[in-house]
């Protein structure tokens, strides 16, 4: 559609990967600044399950929800 082509261009991603990257990013705070359990930080940053969770950090990142927390 026109719309996603104007988001692609206006934030340089197409707006699921605008959508996943803005939820890594409010995972890695409650990663770094709670206790939450990588569960509930999960769902609390609107991914629907915890594997597919992990697998989006792992695939941004490199490195598992608990491997980046144990670094900070």
């Amino acid at each position: 559609a026109a719309s996603d082509v104007y988001k692609r261009q206006q934030f340089g991603c197409s707006p699921q990967e605008f959508l996943i990257s803005y939820r890594i990013q409010t995972a890695l705070r409650l990663l770094y600044e709670t206790q939450l359990s990588v569960k509930e930080i999960a769902e609390a940053s609107g991914f629907r399950d915890q594997n597919y969770f992990t697998k989006a950090i792992v695939r941004r990142l490199g490195k598992t929800p608990t491997g980046l927390r144990k670094e900070r």
